[in-house]
């Protein structure tokens, strides 16, 4: 069970280094979309505290 699990870990790991620029562009991507999901939250915040 322990041996099959660190495999697989190491798989994902292997995938991920493989697909590494495709995982640091959606990185990038998501940080984009929860800036602007943060920025709009504080905005509606602003207003609705006003």
């Amino acid at each position: 069970m322990k041996r099959s699990y660190w495999q697989d870990l190491k798989g994902a790991f292997y995938l991920i280094w493989r697909n590494k620029w495709s995982f640091i562009s959606v990185g990038i991507l998501l940080q984009f979309v929860v800036g602007i999901g943060a920025a709009n939250l504080s905005l509606v915040s602003l207003s609705t505290s006003e």
